[in-house]
């Protein structure tokens, strides 16, 4: 975060978790690796698009605001889902529900926003200042996302209340299943993100 406070005059102060994506389906449970093969699959972000080319499917991106009339025509069968914001009635989205009968918990991909303040700001600020603000930050960050992993458990919940398959998938399968891909990642992953990501993680699926 260092390098963006030369280059565009922004001070990252503390990261915002998104959360985890995982995988719905109006077909079937996905369980394996094989259970993927043939699936045409919605993607939320194309840098998943050769992942899930490896994995055999059918990738594809719609707008999110027409992922639901997607699914209801049939377009796919399959799409990548953010769990805490796409399945809770809460936030608007129960219409999954409907939809969607099967999920797997694969959380293959994870994001998160970052907190900014103008560097010139931060630095015409007391050290004392300073540290309040970059603390603060860390605790709101540390808010987050406990806020972000409760609302998870709260949407699953509710998802299987109402009927839904809820998988755990075999994540090792699917990992072994990428390694090359991850040894030769396609343009726009750095492959020294993924060793260092692999060497620090302590979430699957990159977890040994």
């Amino acid at each position: 975060m260092n390098n963006l406070s030369k280059t565009i005059q922004i001070k990252a102060i503390a990261y915002l978790e998104n959360g985890f994506s995982d995988i719905g389906s109006t077909r079937k449970k996905i369980v394996t690796p094989n259970d993927l093969k043939g699936l045409t699959i919605n993607i939320l972000n194309p840098l998943n698009e050769s992942s899930f080319l490896a994995l055999g499917t059918s990738p594809m991106r719609v707008a999110f605001a027409n992922i639901v009339p997607a699914l209801q025509k049939g377009l796919f069968d399959t799409t990548e889902v953010g769990i805490y914001s796409g399945f809770s009635a809460a936030a608007g989205f129960s219409r999954y529900i409907e939809i969607v009968k099967y999920v797997s918990l694969t959380q293959h991909s994870y994001s998160a926003s970052v907190m900014f303040f103008n560097q010139d700001k931060f630095n015409s600020l007391s050290k004392k200042h300073q540290r309040i603000l970059l603390e603060s930050a860390m605790d709101v960050s540390e808010q987050n996302k406990s806020l972000v992993r409760r609302g998870r458990e709260s949407a699953l919940s509710e998802l299987t209340q109402a009927g839904i398959n809820i998988a755990r998938p075999d994540r090792p399968g699917m990992r072994l299943l990428l390694e090359k891909l991850f040894e030769n990642p396609p343009e726009g992953i750095s492959k020294e993100i993924l060793d260092a990501v692999k060497k620090a993680c302590r979430w699957p699926p990159f977890c040994k």
